[in-house]
């Protein structure tokens, strides 16, 4: 019998192939009507995902079973190859992996720019992660640096343990979500404070304890220098933010000459 701290970061794996559906959240000002376009898109694209990994384990194991799966360390190639009627269909599998493995670091390439894009708007960042170019109206210095930030993490190339790091964080996140949508829907109800849309509190309620769970769940593995130090950088960016976050203050007397010259590399202008 597994213990919980393994099924935690069984977890972490898991959870992290269905973490797609935040992504739109950060590109809501981009989103056509929002208040029901948002919430449409997410349960269809959740629910059309869920159905489409149960039937393809499903497969996995009817065709290679229990030991053959567990076993097996490419499952998708090793079930292609148990499949006589496609031939060739385990030489197509790496390829079509490969093209959804582009596809979804284009797109959250596009998302998590928006986070230091958004944050220079509001002077929190150097103004220049603001800017747009000229002609394609994209936020290139915001997308540069997002993937500056993210080719350091990947540089040390152990990819579980980024996952189990970066699930760590994303559910502290998730779950201070819940809690402050509680929180607000008691002090602020939607009858006196209308909203786009309305969360049932089930759904908070549920996913916080959770992420409780999931939040606690590393260190009942044996203690790991890697989640404190997730931990305490989060904490240092909350302490930054108290300090600084609040003081809009303009950006451009101290770092004049590098956003000229990132303007003129990039072509890049402030957003009207």
């Amino acid at each position: 019998m597994p213990s919980l701290g393994a099924i935690g970061l069984s977890l972490y794996q898991g959870l992290w192939a269905y973490d797609g559906w935040n992504q739109l959240n950060y590109i809501s000002e981009e989103v056509v009507n929002p208040g029901k376009n948002l919430p449409r898109a997410i349960i269809i694209a959740m629910s059309s995902v869920t159905i489409l990994y149960l039937f393809t384990n499903y497969a996995y194991l009817s065709v290679l079973g229990v030991d053959g799966l567990l076993n097996a360390k490419p499952v998708a190639t090793a079930f292609a190859r148990k499949v006589s009627f496609f031939p060739g269909l385990d030489k197509i599998i790496p390829v079509m992996v490969m093209a959804s493995v582009f596809g979804t670091c284009l797109i959250s390439c596009f998302t998590a720019a928006r986070v230091p894009y958004c944050a220079a708007r509001k002077g929190q960042y150097p103004t220049v992660l603001s800017m747009i170019h000229v002609k394609r109206m994209t936020p290139i210095p915001a997308v540069i640096f997002n993937g500056v930030i993210a080719t350091l993490m990947i540089w040390p190339n152990d990819f579980e343990s980024l996952v189990n790091y970066f699930s760590f964080c994303m559910w502290i996140f998730h779950t201070s979500a819940c809690v402050a949508t509680i929180t607000l829907r008691k002090r602020m109800p939607v009858e006196q404070y209308p909203r786009l849309f309305k969360v049932p509190l089930a759904f908070a309620y549920i996913i916080a304890v959770i992420g409780t769970f999931l939040i606690i769940v590393p260190f009942l593995k044996g203690f790991d220098w890697g989640y404190v130090f997730a931990l305490a950088w989060i904490l240092l960016g909350v302490a930054l933010y108290a300090l600084l976050g609040n003081k809009k203050e303009n950006q451009e007397g101290k770092l004049a000459g590098v956003t000229r010259w990132v303007q003129v590399a990039l072509q890049v202008v402030p957003e009207e």
